[in-house]
């Protein structure tokens, strides 16, 4: 007689780990034109939606991580520079894109949820952008 074997549940984090990859390729993806270039919302630097000089970037950081409204192209040099400037710039691409009032909703969301998402939260997100 053969054992079943159980299937392995992956893990909470792996699962995160692969919707961010997904979600991420959407960001980019979906921002660029029909040549594959995007900009960065904070400085318009334009490269290859996949060159691994393009980024999804966080308004919010560490919160409302899969939100399309909290996150949008951005260049890796902004992307790492937690600076006055380059969160200003932000804020105004947000500004223009969204409005004051959005951007007040958007900021109370996403610290709400922060990044407490389910495990079926995150399936979702994972066949929503496969």
């Amino acid at each position: 007689m053969s054992k079943v074997k159980k299937p392995k549940v992956v893990s909470l984090a792996k699962l995160k780990k692969e919707a961010w990859r997904l979600f991420s390729i959407h960001v980019r993806k979906s921002n660029a034109d029909w040549r594959g270039y995007v900009s960065c919302c904070c400085c318009g630097a334009t490269y290859m939606w996949d060159s691994g000089l393009i980024h999804a970037g966080h308004w919010e950081h560490d919160k409302g991580d899969y939100d399309e409204r909290n996150v949008h192209p951005q260049c890796r040099n902004c992307n790492f520079k937690f600076n006055k400037n380059t969160n200003t710039a932000y804020a105004i691409f947000m500004a223009r894109t969204y409005g004051a009032e959005e951007m007040a909703k958007i900021k109370k969301e996403v610290n709400k949820k922060g990044n407490n998402y389910t495990r079926q939260e995150v399936l979702e997100i994972i066949n929503k952008y496969s």
